[in-house]
């Protein structure tokens, strides 16, 4: 039995943030739901395949978003184009924090419905940069492979610093093998896309086996991915001033920290204001002192104090780890 319209526009309300002013029809909520029957009434009733809504996503990126491959397939054969991009959904306070521009394919790699990739591919969808980049976060290797062969560029920007390209995704995410395998077929190390770069991406990840083996296979620790004055646009800076939340975190960053320093990380930069890296966690670990001053441990919640102990601890390992590297290589320019 077929769903009033005013249902199916509910549950997309509900499921998405999405309202009806924005565009959204029974097509979309029915594509989204996966209800093949009501797909194929509406289909046969008129509804447009290609409409889109305000923010350009069509019936076609909402199945491909769930997964549905039947109710892809069905758009599909009814003329979908597999090649539409959205425009960004802009956030709304306590409604949808909003969403950037997409497209089926991204979609569907995103959500790890690998089949409904292969479709898409098979039924023209283009290997845009940002499909390229959200496969590479998946570690999904045959995916990858499929990509290359019909001709994806592994080096292209995908213009969204959150999914940068396929090695920087599949750094972050800590997919060992899928970065062993990016790498053996064209993705370069040392090239900064936007302001993301795989060293970074690792380190951001916490993936201390990822930031060995990018290190062992070419990757330059002091490449910047911004403004070479301040310390956080480089490797060293980055896991110096991060702050972990578990022991865990920290053997993690100290391993890495520890791996950037032997692999040539330039302990004796300068920062727009004269600071070395060292100088910079002095500061920090000074300001962590004056914070457990106003506001004691023993006050603090259990997971706090664990917490600040964790940090505390860590901080006064890097600052004896930069400490002995500096001494040791006093004579360095």
């Amino acid at each position: 039995m077929r769903k009033p319209a005013a249902t199916l526009l509910l549950g997309l309300a509900l499921l998405t943030g999405c309202t009806v002013n924005e565009g959204v029809t029974p097509l979309m909520v029915a594509s989204k739901q996966g209800n093949l029957d009501e797909v194929s009434a509406l289909l046969a009733s008129g509804s447009q395949v290609n409409q889109s809504s305000t923010f350009g996503w069509t019936p076609l990126m909402f199945a491909a978003n769930e997964g549905h491959i039947d109710t892809v397939s069905a758009l599909l054969n009814k003329g979908a184009d597999p090649n539409v991009s959205s425009s960004e959904v802009p956030s709304r306070f306590e409604t949808v924090s909003g969403y950037p521009p997409s497209n089926a394919l991204a979609e569907a790699v995103a959500g790890g419905h690998f089949d409904v990739a292969y479709l898409l591919i098979e039924r023209g969808a283009k290997i845009d940069p940002l499909s390229v980049a959200k496969a590479g976060g998946t570690g999904e290797i045959n995916l990858l492979a499929h990509m290359k062969s019909k001709g994806a560029d592994f080096n292209l920007y995908s213009n969204n610093e959150f999914w940068p390209t396929a090695l920087c995704c599949s750094c972050k995410k800590g997919h060992l093998d899928a970065v062993r395998w990016l790498c053996h077929n064209g993705a370069k190390i040392n090239t900064v896309q936007g302001h993301s770069l795989p060293l970074k991406s690792a380190i951001r990840g916490l993936h201390p086996e990822i930031v060995a083996y990018l290190l062992q296979n070419g990757a330059d620790p002091n490449i910047p991915t911004g403004n070479p004055e301040y310390h956080h646009n480089f490797a060293l800076g980055d896991a110096v001033m991060e702050s972990p939340s578990t022991a865990e975190e920290s053997r993690r960053l100290l391993r890495i920290i520890r791996l950037l320093l032997d692999h040539g990380a330039d302990v004796h930069r300068r920062d727009n204001g004269n600071d070395s890296i060292l100088d910079r966690k002095l500061v920090q670990r000074e300001n962590g002192r004056k914070y457990d001053a106003k506001h004691p441990t023993a006050d603090q919640p259990p997971k706090v104090q664990e917490r600040r102990r964790i940090s505390n601890q860590h901080d006064d390992r890097v600052i004896s780890m930069l400490s002995a590297h500096l001494s040791k290589n006093s004579g360095k320019p």
